[in-house]
């Protein structure tokens, strides 16, 4: 029930957002939030527990923290209404939506490809310690210092890099494939520059560029799919990141069982590349796939 009602308010968050003028850069200030999030919530919860507080007070206060969020959703959507789209006031016998966007090619290489950046993203924030700890034998303060700097760098990079770009005249598709080849690169290098200074420097720029990836990608599905289809696309897109949250992470630890904690980084780095290729195959002609998925609409409406 934790993990459903997430998903519900992230689907209503990012679909709403998608709505609002400059989008890009909102979507990823409420993501950088998770990242602040990330990184303050397991200090909170270490601090009660340290306590002597028990783990029944980390979901109590979880609790506390959750009424202010459901005053404030009660305040501010209280008076939003759903306006009709126009294609529903004139046809009352409109089709499934879901199965309208079920048909369609580019939502499922957007799935593809955010299940692979969260498994990535997941992936090395779970297991980037115990790779630290004991295949690098890295001191444990230490380690823990470095795994936080990681999801800084993920926060700074959804506060930061959408602006940064904009000044440069780089556009969104131009961020997210460079994001993806600087998250390669910090791989690389914290791989073959085993320190502790490299270690810091590669997890903290990994965080850095993986970070505006998931917000701008949900921010180019007005791009992708027809109006009407955004809400249900973003919730799929959501659905498919969760699913990569559950299963890359449990990948990552049975290669972890099998082969040692080192294979981390060459499993972060193949999923890596395998992103850079879902994200090459989703938007290697922008147009011609929003021209087909337009067409692929139409013909849907047509035949139902």
């Amino acid at each position: 029930l934790f993990g459903f009602g997430i998903a519900l308010i992230e689907t209503g968050l990012n679909a709403y957002i998608l709505t609002l003028p400059r989008n890009t850069s909102l979507l990823n200030s409420l993501h950088a939030f998770f990242g602040a999030g990330a990184l303050i919530g397991p200090l909170i919860a270490a601090a009660l527990i340290t306590a002597n507080w028990g783990w029944n007070s980390v979901y109590l206060l979880l609790t506390v923290l959750s009424l202010p969020l459901l005053l404030g959703f009660a305040v501010f959507f209280t008076h939003q209404t759903s306006e009709p789209s126009p294609q529903a006031e004139k046809d009352p016998a409109t089709p499934s939506v879901m199965g309208a966007v079920l048909r369609l090619p580019g939502v499922w290489w957007a799935s593809l490809f955010l299940l692979i950046y969260v498994g990535v993203e997941v992936s090395l924030g779970n297991w980037s310690y115990s790779f630290l700890v004991e295949g690098r034998h890295e001191q444990i303060v230490l380690s823990s210092w470095i795994v936080s700097g990681y999801w800084l760098g993920l926060t700074l990079g959804r506060f930061t890099l959408v602006a940064v770009t904009e000044r440069l005249g780089i556009g969104t598709i131009g961020l997210i494939t460079r994001c993806i080849i600087g998250t390669a690169i910090g791989t690389l290098v914290v791989w073959f520059l085993p320190s502790s200074f490299f270690a810091a420097l590669g997890f903290c720029w990994i965080g850095f560029c993986l970070g505006p990836i998931y917000p701008t990608t949900v921010a180019l599905m007005p791009t992708i799919v027809p109006s009407r289809l955004i809400s249900s696309a973003v919730g799929f897109l959501v659905s498919s990141s969760i699913l990569g949250i559950a299963l890359f992470p449990w990948l990552a630890g049975i290669l972890a069982q099998q082969i040692g904690i080192a294979s981390l980084l060459p499993y972060s780095l193949v999923l890596t590349c395998f992103m850079l290729l879902s994200w090459w195959i989703l938007f290697r002609g922008p147009t011609a796939t929003h021209e087909s998925n337009s067409q692929e609409e139409a013909a849907v409406l047509e035949r139902e």
